[in-house]
């Protein structure tokens, strides 16, 4: 059996599938978060404490204005740690309108309410 033959009769699938999967899934964790995710972060906003919401700021910052699925879930972690509790609030509108509603919150004054 030639080298050729055996690498691909037995090693395409066991190391190939795994690389591919991989390429996926790094792709996947790199595209924006969905519309309920940017209206979840502004819902919980007022009861975060200024550590987590200094993080939420420079992952907007980061990246296009934009928050990678990857940045989200250290994010959305500490705001459930903060808040005690979150609402999922499900969103209606585009991610670029809710986007522009956290970044409206984010740059409200501390103390005042939300929009």
């Amino acid at each position: 059996m030639k080298v050729g033959r055996f690498v691909i009769d037995y090693l395409l699938v066991p190391l190939g599938m795994p690389l591919l999967t991989a390429a996926y899934a790094g792709y996947h964790a790199s595209t924006e978060i969905e519309p309920a995710s940017y209206a979840t972060l502004r819902e919980a906003w007022p009861h975060l404490q200024q550590p987590t919401r200094s993080a939420i700021a420079s992952a907007m910052d980061s990246g296009s204005g934009k928050i990678s699925r990857w940045q989200y879930i250290p994010l959305f972690n500490a705001a459930l740690t903060d808040a005690g509790g979150l609402v999922m609030a499900g969103s209606e509108d585009t991610a670029q309108s809710e986007r522009a509603k956290l970044k409206a919150v984010i740059a409200l004054p501390a103390g005042k309410g939300r929009t």
